[in-house]
Protein backbone atom coordinates (compact mmCIF):
# COMPACT_ATOMS: atom_id res chain seq x y z
CA UNK A 1 0.00 0.00 0.00
CA UNK A 2 2.08 3.23 -1.15
CA UNK A 3 1.43 6.05 1.22
CA UNK A 4 -0.11 8.27 -0.83
CA UNK A 5 -3.29 5.97 -0.93
CA UNK A 6 -3.78 5.25 2.59
CA UNK A 7 -6.26 8.56 3.32
CA UNK A 8 -8.19 6.69 0.09
CA UNK A 9 -8.39 3.96 1.17
CA UNK A 10 -9.24 4.82 5.02
CA UNK A 11 -12.30 6.51 3.40
CA UNK A 12 -13.30 4.15 0.85
CA UNK A 13 -12.69 1.43 3.86
CA UNK A 14 -14.95 3.41 6.43
CA UNK A 15 -18.17 3.89 3.80
CA UNK A 16 -18.18 -0.12 2.59
CA UNK A 17 -18.37 -1.05 6.41
CA UNK A 18 -20.99 1.50 7.30
CA UNK A 19 -22.76 0.35 4.21
CA UNK A 20 -22.26 -3.61 5.57
CA UNK A 21 -23.78 -2.85 8.67
CA UNK A 22 -26.41 -0.83 7.38
CA UNK A 23 -26.95 -3.74 5.32
CA UNK A 24 -27.38 -6.14 8.15
CA UNK A 25 -29.38 -3.95 10.14
CA UNK A 26 -31.88 -3.65 7.77
CA UNK A 27 -31.91 -7.26 6.61
CA UNK A 28 -32.68 -8.15 11.05
CA UNK A 29 -35.74 -4.86 10.76
CA UNK A 30 -37.43 -7.02 7.57
CA UNK A 31 -37.34 -9.79 9.99
CA UNK A 32 -34.44 -11.96 7.86
CA UNK A 33 -33.13 -14.57 10.50
CA UNK A 34 -29.73 -15.78 10.78
CA UNK A 35 -27.82 -19.04 11.39
CA UNK A 36 -28.85 -21.20 14.21
CA UNK A 37 -26.09 -19.88 16.84
CA UNK A 38 -26.25 -23.45 18.29
CA UNK A 39 -25.16 -24.89 15.26
CA UNK A 40 -22.62 -21.94 14.05
CA UNK A 41 -19.74 -24.15 15.97
CA UNK A 42 -20.64 -27.62 14.08
CA UNK A 43 -20.26 -25.70 10.35
CA UNK A 44 -17.50 -24.03 11.33
CA UNK A 45 -16.15 -27.83 12.79
CA UNK A 46 -17.22 -29.62 9.48
CA UNK A 47 -14.93 -26.57 7.74
CA UNK A 48 -11.95 -28.01 9.68
CA UNK A 49 -12.49 -24.97 12.89
CA UNK A 50 -12.90 -26.12 16.08
CA UNK A 51 -14.13 -23.91 18.78
CA UNK A 52 -14.36 -24.15 22.72
CA UNK A 53 -18.43 -24.90 23.28
CA UNK A 54 -20.15 -23.34 25.91
CA UNK A 55 -23.80 -23.61 26.62
CA UNK A 56 -26.60 -24.61 24.77
CA UNK A 57 -23.82 -25.74 22.47
CA UNK A 58 -22.83 -22.24 21.49
CA UNK A 59 -19.75 -21.22 20.70
CA UNK A 60 -17.97 -19.14 23.45
CA UNK A 61 -17.19 -15.41 23.06
CA UNK A 62 -13.42 -15.58 24.06
CA UNK A 63 -10.33 -14.40 21.96
CA UNK A 64 -9.06 -17.81 21.18
CA UNK A 65 -12.74 -18.79 19.15
CA UNK A 66 -12.07 -15.29 17.87
CA UNK A 67 -8.82 -15.32 16.77
CA UNK A 68 -9.42 -19.09 15.36
CA UNK A 69 -12.11 -17.98 12.86
CA UNK A 70 -10.71 -15.16 11.62
CA UNK A 71 -7.16 -17.11 10.96
CA UNK A 72 -8.74 -20.19 9.62
CA UNK A 73 -11.89 -19.61 7.87
CA UNK A 74 -11.17 -18.96 3.42
CA UNK A 75 -13.54 -15.71 4.04
CA UNK A 76 -10.69 -14.26 6.47
CA UNK A 77 -7.75 -16.00 6.23
CA UNK A 78 -4.37 -14.23 5.28
CA UNK A 79 -6.10 -10.84 4.86
CA UNK A 80 -4.76 -8.85 8.83
CA UNK A 81 -0.92 -7.72 8.49
CA UNK A 82 0.93 -5.12 10.34
CA UNK A 83 3.53 -3.50 8.30
CA UNK A 84 6.70 -2.51 9.88
CA UNK A 85 7.51 0.52 7.04
CA UNK A 86 4.61 2.00 7.46
CA UNK A 87 4.05 1.10 11.37
CA UNK A 88 0.24 0.27 10.41
CA UNK A 89 -2.12 -2.28 10.09
CA UNK A 90 -3.36 -3.54 6.92
CA UNK A 91 -6.00 -5.55 5.84
CA UNK A 92 -7.95 -7.24 2.44
CA UNK A 93 -11.16 -8.63 4.42
CA UNK A 94 -13.47 -6.93 2.25
CA UNK A 95 -11.44 -5.71 -0.71
CA UNK A 96 -8.76 -6.94 -3.21
CA UNK A 97 -6.40 -3.78 -2.85
CA UNK A 98 -4.72 -3.72 0.55
CA UNK A 99 -5.89 -0.72 2.79
CA UNK A 100 -5.05 0.67 6.29
CA UNK A 101 -7.40 -1.41 9.07
CA UNK A 102 -9.86 1.46 10.34
CA UNK A 103 -11.77 1.36 13.86
CA UNK A 104 -15.31 0.62 11.88
CA UNK A 105 -13.61 -2.77 10.55
CA UNK A 106 -14.48 -4.35 13.98
CA UNK A 107 -17.86 -3.41 13.75
CA UNK A 108 -18.01 -4.52 10.16
CA UNK A 109 -16.58 -7.96 11.26
CA UNK A 110 -18.63 -8.71 14.37
CA UNK A 111 -21.72 -7.90 12.58
CA UNK A 112 -20.50 -10.42 9.73
CA UNK A 113 -20.14 -13.26 12.21
CA UNK A 114 -22.83 -12.67 14.53
CA UNK A 115 -25.17 -11.82 11.58
CA UNK A 116 -24.07 -14.35 8.74
CA UNK A 117 -22.05 -17.01 10.86
CA UNK A 118 -24.70 -17.26 14.04
CA UNK A 119 -21.69 -16.20 16.40
CA UNK A 120 -23.39 -14.18 18.55
CA UNK A 121 -20.78 -13.95 21.52
CA UNK A 122 -18.46 -12.22 19.25
CA UNK A 123 -18.08 -9.02 19.96
CA UNK A 124 -16.15 -5.72 18.22
CA UNK A 125 -13.68 -6.06 20.85
CA UNK A 126 -13.01 -9.36 20.89
CA UNK A 127 -12.25 -8.60 17.10
CA UNK A 128 -10.00 -5.90 17.35
CA UNK A 129 -7.95 -8.26 20.06
CA UNK A 130 -8.15 -10.74 17.82
CA UNK A 131 -6.91 -9.06 14.61
CA UNK A 132 -4.03 -7.22 16.36
CA UNK A 133 -2.66 -10.38 17.29
CA UNK A 134 -3.12 -12.08 13.56
CA UNK A 135 -1.10 -8.60 13.12
CA UNK A 136 2.10 -8.98 15.07
CA UNK A 137 2.32 -12.66 13.62
CA UNK A 138 1.83 -11.56 10.14
CA UNK A 139 4.56 -8.60 9.02
CA UNK A 140 5.30 -7.43 5.70
CA UNK A 141 7.40 -4.84 4.81
CA UNK A 142 6.39 -2.64 1.37
CA UNK A 143 9.30 -0.95 0.99
CA UNK A 144 11.91 -3.53 1.60
CA UNK A 145 9.49 -5.65 -0.49
CA UNK A 146 9.49 -3.37 -3.29
CA UNK A 147 13.12 -2.79 -3.38
CA UNK A 148 14.13 -6.52 -3.32
CA UNK A 149 11.96 -7.44 -6.20
CA UNK A 150 14.30 -4.61 -8.36
CA UNK A 151 16.88 -6.53 -11.22
CA UNK A 152 19.51 -3.98 -12.00
CA UNK A 153 20.31 -4.14 -15.42
CA UNK A 154 24.44 -3.56 -14.87
CA UNK A 155 24.26 -0.23 -16.51
CA UNK A 156 26.19 2.21 -13.93
CA UNK A 157 23.95 5.17 -13.35
CA UNK A 158 25.05 6.01 -9.53
CA UNK A 159 28.20 7.91 -9.67
CA UNK A 160 26.45 10.30 -12.86
CA UNK A 161 22.84 10.39 -12.15
CA UNK A 162 22.89 13.96 -10.87
CA UNK A 163 24.66 14.88 -13.58
CA UNK A 164 21.96 13.72 -15.79
CA UNK A 165 18.60 14.68 -13.72
CA UNK A 166 19.83 17.85 -11.85
CA UNK A 167 22.24 18.92 -14.05
CA UNK A 168 25.53 18.96 -11.52
CA UNK A 169 28.98 18.86 -12.73
CA UNK A 170 30.87 15.52 -13.57
CA UNK A 171 33.70 16.11 -10.46
CA UNK A 172 34.41 13.65 -7.32
CA UNK A 173 32.41 15.70 -4.99
CA UNK A 174 29.45 15.43 -7.03
CA UNK A 175 29.75 12.04 -8.46
CA UNK A 176 30.18 11.28 -4.75
CA UNK A 177 27.12 13.14 -3.45
CA UNK A 178 25.12 10.91 -5.80
CA UNK A 179 26.33 7.80 -5.14
CA UNK A 180 26.03 8.09 -1.33
CA UNK A 181 23.07 9.54 -1.41
CA UNK A 182 21.17 6.69 -3.79
CA UNK A 183 23.13 4.38 -1.33
CA UNK A 184 21.86 5.88 2.04
CA UNK A 185 18.18 5.42 1.12
CA UNK A 186 18.15 1.73 0.21
CA UNK A 187 20.35 0.90 3.01
CA UNK A 188 17.81 2.50 4.65
CA UNK A 189 15.19 0.65 2.92
CA UNK A 190 17.05 -2.75 3.35
CA UNK A 191 18.79 -2.75 6.77
CA UNK A 192 16.41 -0.80 8.93
CA UNK A 193 18.34 1.81 11.47
CA UNK A 194 21.44 1.72 10.04
CA UNK A 195 23.67 4.90 10.46
CA UNK A 196 22.48 7.59 7.83
CA UNK A 197 23.19 10.94 9.49
CA UNK A 198 24.03 13.19 6.50
CA UNK A 199 21.77 14.61 4.10
CA UNK A 200 22.20 16.21 0.42
CA UNK A 201 21.23 20.22 0.83
CA UNK A 202 19.50 21.53 -3.03
CA UNK A 203 20.06 24.72 -3.39
CA UNK A 204 18.47 26.45 -6.38
CA UNK A 205 16.29 29.79 -6.95
CA UNK A 206 12.46 29.19 -6.44
CA UNK A 207 10.64 27.12 -9.56
CA UNK A 208 14.22 25.10 -9.88
CA UNK A 209 12.63 21.81 -9.72
CA UNK A 210 14.01 20.98 -6.86
CA UNK A 211 11.04 19.31 -4.60
CA UNK A 212 9.37 18.07 -8.06
CA UNK A 213 12.95 16.33 -8.60
CA UNK A 214 12.78 14.96 -5.19
CA UNK A 215 9.20 13.80 -5.31
CA UNK A 216 10.17 12.15 -8.53
CA UNK A 217 12.95 10.26 -6.96
CA UNK A 218 11.13 9.30 -3.45
CA UNK A 219 7.57 8.42 -5.47
CA UNK A 220 5.07 6.94 -3.12
CA UNK A 221 7.42 7.08 -0.45
CA UNK A 222 8.18 10.50 -0.42
CA UNK A 223 7.01 13.60 2.12
CA UNK A 224 7.51 16.83 2.98
CA UNK A 225 8.10 17.61 6.11
CA UNK A 226 5.57 19.83 8.03
CA UNK A 227 5.71 19.49 11.47
CA UNK A 228 8.69 20.87 13.73
CA UNK A 229 11.53 18.57 14.64
CA UNK A 230 10.43 19.94 18.12
CA UNK A 231 7.06 18.97 17.84
CA UNK A 232 5.77 15.34 19.72
CA UNK A 233 4.33 14.49 16.42
CA UNK A 234 7.17 14.36 14.08
CA UNK A 235 8.64 10.81 14.86
CA UNK A 236 4.75 9.54 13.83
CA UNK A 237 4.33 12.16 10.90
CA UNK A 238 7.83 10.27 9.43
CA UNK A 239 6.52 7.16 9.31
CA UNK A 240 5.80 5.07 6.32
CA UNK A 241 8.23 7.67 4.77
CA UNK A 242 11.42 6.84 2.91
CA UNK A 243 12.69 10.22 1.58
CA UNK A 244 11.59 13.16 3.11
CA UNK A 245 12.00 16.52 2.22
CA UNK A 246 12.83 19.64 4.75
CA UNK A 247 11.70 22.40 2.22
CA UNK A 248 13.52 25.32 2.43
CA UNK A 249 15.18 24.46 5.48
CA UNK A 250 12.81 25.78 7.37
CA UNK A 251 12.63 22.85 9.87
CA UNK A 252 15.95 23.35 10.77
CA UNK A 253 15.48 27.10 10.78
CA UNK A 254 13.11 26.82 14.15
CA UNK A 255 15.55 24.33 15.87
CA UNK A 256 18.73 24.61 17.60
CA UNK A 257 22.02 22.95 16.26
CA UNK A 258 21.48 20.04 19.00
CA UNK A 259 18.53 19.32 18.17
CA UNK A 260 19.34 19.11 14.23
CA UNK A 261 22.01 16.86 15.12
CA UNK A 262 20.18 14.43 16.93
CA UNK A 263 17.26 13.64 14.29
CA UNK A 264 19.75 13.53 11.65
CA UNK A 265 21.89 11.15 14.12
CA UNK A 266 19.30 9.08 15.63
CA UNK A 267 18.79 5.46 14.09
CA UNK A 268 15.66 4.75 15.95
CA UNK A 269 12.61 6.72 15.94
CA UNK A 270 10.05 6.14 19.59
CA UNK A 271 6.72 6.98 19.31
CA UNK A 272 3.62 5.31 20.08
CA UNK A 273 1.73 3.51 17.02
CA UNK A 274 -1.85 4.19 15.73
CA UNK A 275 -2.53 0.48 16.88
CA UNK A 276 -0.91 0.12 20.50
CA UNK A 277 -1.03 1.85 23.81
CA UNK A 278 2.50 1.60 24.19
CA UNK A 279 5.37 3.30 22.56
CA UNK A 280 8.07 1.52 20.67
CA UNK A 281 11.32 1.49 19.16
CA UNK A 282 11.33 1.27 15.40
CA UNK A 283 14.16 1.57 13.22
CA UNK A 284 14.47 4.32 11.40
CA UNK A 285 13.52 4.28 7.21
CA UNK A 286 13.56 7.60 6.82
CA UNK A 287 16.06 9.63 4.85
CA UNK A 288 16.17 13.65 4.72
CA UNK A 289 16.89 15.77 2.05
CA UNK A 290 16.71 19.95 2.29
CA UNK A 291 15.68 22.10 -0.24
CA UNK A 292 16.78 26.03 -0.36
CA UNK A 293 17.07 29.11 -2.20
CA UNK A 294 19.78 30.64 0.34
CA UNK A 295 23.47 30.66 -0.74
CA UNK A 296 24.60 30.88 3.30
CA UNK A 297 22.71 28.15 5.55
CA UNK A 298 25.09 26.83 7.49
CA UNK A 299 25.26 28.44 10.71
CA UNK A 300 27.14 25.46 13.05
CA UNK A 301 30.67 24.44 11.47
CA UNK A 302 30.92 21.38 13.85
CA UNK A 303 27.71 20.01 12.25
CA UNK A 304 28.63 21.15 8.57
CA UNK A 305 29.87 17.44 7.98
CA UNK A 306 26.20 16.28 7.76
CA UNK A 307 24.85 18.53 4.56
CA UNK A 308 26.06 18.15 1.35
CA UNK A 309 25.55 21.09 -0.70
CA UNK A 310 24.32 20.65 -4.13
CA UNK A 311 23.43 23.65 -6.57
CA UNK A 312 20.89 22.37 -9.17
CA UNK A 313 21.46 23.26 -12.92
CA UNK A 314 18.87 21.87 -15.32
CA UNK A 315 16.99 19.40 -13.68
CA UNK A 316 15.32 16.20 -16.48
CA UNK A 317 12.52 14.59 -14.68
CA UNK A 318 11.79 12.24 -17.25
CA UNK A 319 15.91 10.99 -17.20
CA UNK A 320 15.01 10.56 -13.56
CA UNK A 321 11.53 8.80 -13.86
CA UNK A 322 12.98 6.11 -16.67
CA UNK A 323 15.83 5.34 -14.56
CA UNK A 324 14.84 5.77 -10.71
CA UNK A 325 14.10 2.09 -10.26
CA UNK A 326 17.26 0.87 -11.69
CA UNK A 327 19.03 3.97 -9.48
CA UNK A 328 17.75 2.21 -6.54
CA UNK A 329 18.65 -1.59 -8.17
CA UNK A 330 22.24 -0.92 -8.72
CA UNK A 331 22.60 0.65 -5.42
CA UNK A 332 20.97 -2.52 -3.63
CA UNK A 333 23.98 -4.84 -5.71
CA UNK A 334 26.62 -2.03 -4.75
CA UNK A 335 25.48 -2.81 -1.37
CA UNK A 336 25.46 -6.44 -1.24
CA UNK A 337 29.26 -6.01 -2.68
CA UNK A 338 30.35 -4.15 0.84
CA UNK A 339 29.70 -0.64 -0.38
CA UNK A 340 29.30 2.80 1.70
CA UNK A 341 27.70 5.86 2.06
CA UNK A 342 29.37 8.12 4.00
CA UNK A 343 32.98 8.55 2.35
CA UNK A 344 33.20 12.17 0.69
CA UNK A 345 36.10 13.91 -0.61
CA UNK A 346 37.13 15.69 2.55
CA UNK A 347 38.73 18.87 0.69
CA UNK A 348 36.40 19.67 -1.71
CA UNK A 349 33.60 18.75 0.35
CA UNK A 350 35.13 21.26 3.18
CA UNK A 351 35.31 23.56 0.60
CA UNK A 352 31.42 23.45 -0.53
CA UNK A 353 30.48 23.29 3.17
CA UNK A 354 32.53 26.77 4.07
CA UNK A 355 30.98 28.56 0.85
CA UNK A 356 27.85 27.90 2.72
CA UNK A 357 28.45 29.44 6.38
CA UNK A 358 26.86 31.97 7.34
CA UNK A 359 29.59 34.96 7.98
CA UNK A 360 29.77 36.15 11.45
CA UNK A 361 32.18 39.64 12.46
CA UNK A 362 32.92 37.41 15.77
CA UNK A 363 34.85 34.91 14.21
CA UNK A 364 37.18 37.43 12.78
CA UNK A 365 37.88 39.01 16.21
CA UNK A 366 38.51 35.90 17.52
CA UNK A 367 40.62 34.30 15.22
CA UNK A 368 42.94 37.41 15.23
CA UNK A 369 43.23 36.68 19.05
CA UNK A 370 43.49 32.70 19.12
CA UNK A 371 46.02 33.29 16.13
CA UNK A 372 49.40 32.20 18.76
CA UNK A 373 47.19 30.50 20.84
CA UNK A 374 46.48 26.27 21.71
CA UNK A 375 44.06 27.12 24.45
CA UNK A 376 41.58 29.40 25.70
CA UNK A 377 38.71 30.01 27.71
CA UNK A 378 35.13 30.96 26.60
CA UNK A 379 34.85 34.03 29.33
CA UNK A 380 38.55 35.12 28.15
CA UNK A 381 37.40 35.24 24.29
CA UNK A 382 34.25 37.13 25.55
CA UNK A 383 36.21 39.55 27.09
CA UNK A 384 39.40 40.28 25.58
CA UNK A 385 38.61 39.27 22.06
CA UNK A 386 35.11 40.88 22.12
CA UNK A 387 35.03 43.29 24.75
CA UNK A 388 31.95 41.94 26.34
CA UNK A 389 32.08 42.13 30.20
CA UNK A 390 30.85 39.39 32.65
CA UNK A 391 27.28 40.94 33.26
CA UNK A 392 27.01 40.24 28.97
CA UNK A 393 28.50 37.49 28.72
CA UNK A 394 24.95 35.33 28.68
CA UNK A 395 24.29 31.93 27.39
CA UNK A 396 23.91 33.38 24.10
CA UNK A 397 27.15 34.95 23.39
CA UNK A 398 28.76 31.99 24.58
CA UNK A 399 27.11 29.59 22.03
CA UNK A 400 27.55 32.09 19.08
CA UNK A 401 31.62 32.20 20.34
CA UNK A 402 31.63 28.36 20.38
CA UNK A 403 30.67 28.91 17.09
CA UNK A 404 32.89 30.96 15.71
CA UNK A 405 35.82 28.69 17.84
CA UNK A 406 34.83 25.85 16.12
CA UNK A 407 34.98 27.40 12.68
CA UNK A 408 39.21 28.14 13.22
CA UNK A 409 39.98 24.94 14.47
CA UNK A 410 38.98 24.50 18.49
CA UNK A 411 37.51 22.02 20.05
CA UNK A 412 35.38 21.54 23.65
CA UNK A 413 37.45 19.86 26.24
CA UNK A 414 37.32 19.31 29.91
CA UNK A 415 40.46 19.21 31.85
CA UNK A 416 41.42 18.73 35.72
CA UNK A 417 43.01 22.35 37.16
CA UNK A 418 43.57 22.08 40.89
CA UNK A 419 41.89 18.43 41.11
CA UNK A 420 38.36 20.67 39.12
CA UNK A 421 37.18 19.57 35.52
CA UNK A 422 37.35 22.70 33.90
CA UNK A 423 35.87 23.75 30.72
CA UNK A 424 38.32 24.78 28.18
CA UNK A 425 39.02 25.26 24.24
CA UNK A 426 41.83 23.49 22.54
CA UNK A 427 42.96 24.03 19.15
CA UNK A 428 43.28 20.33 17.20
CA UNK A 429 44.47 18.94 14.47
CA UNK A 430 42.31 18.46 11.08
CA UNK A 431 42.57 14.63 11.24
CA UNK A 432 41.58 14.86 15.00
CA UNK A 433 37.99 16.97 15.39
CA UNK A 434 38.26 19.83 13.10
CA UNK A 435 34.76 20.34 11.64
CA UNK A 436 34.19 20.73 8.29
Amino acid sequence: MAAKDVSSSRAEAVALAVRQVAEHTERKQRGASGPDPSQAAANLAALGIHLQIGARNEAKGNLANVREVLERHYRFKGNFWLDTFHQKMFTTWDCDEPRPWADVDRLAIADVLQGEFGLIQFTPELVEQAVMVLMTRNQRDELKDWLSDLSWDEVPRLDTWLVNAAGAPQDEYHNALGRNFILSMVARGLRPGCKVDTMPVFEGAQGAGKSTLLKTLGGDFYSELTESLDNKDFMVSIQGRWLVEIAELDAFKRSDVTRIKQVLSSQVDRFRPPYGRHAIDAPRRTVFAGTTNESHYLRDATGARRFWPLLVGRIDLVWLEENREQLFAEAAEKLKSGATWWDMPEQAHREQAEARREDDVWEVAIAEYCTARTEVSMSEVLLHALGLEMAKQGRPEQIRAGRSLSAIGFASRQVKRGGKNVRTWVRIEPEEDRPI
